[in-house]
């Protein structure tokens, strides 16, 4: 009988740390609607590829890689902050920062 306690705690243990480390059950769906709808208000008009939405277990939040069409060699990183996507970061130090609701930042980008 106590065997079957310590796999319990065992079990449990094993179940808190894929959560802990993967995010909650459908978190990972829900951070995406989340990021469709944000993205789809602040840069409307923008084409771009949505990438993998996965859970950055040290800042307890979700990120998602998108390119956008006009800068197809530039993997821009969002974070969702209270239900808004947030600009995080790029795989380039010389990428354009993105300015959500306004288009000057890709224009002077392509005026290069």
């Amino acid at each position: 009988m106590l065997w079957a306690a310590g796999f319990i705690v065992i079990l449990a243990l094993f179940i808190w740390g894929y959560f802990f480390l993967n995010g909650a059950p459908g978190g990972k769906a829900a951070a995406k609607k989340q990021f469709i709808a944000s993205l789809n208000q602040e840069y409307a008009g923008y084409g771009f590829q949505m990438g993998k939405v996965t859970y950055n277990f040290e800042l307890h939040n979700y990120d998602i890689t998108i390119t956008f069409d006009q800068l197809p060699n530039v993997e821009y990183i969002f974070e969702l902050d209270q239900g808004k996507a947030v600009y995080f970061g790029t795989n380039t130090a010389t990428a354009p920062v993105p300015v959500p609701n306004s288009n000057s930042w890709m224009k002077n980008q392509n005026s290069k």
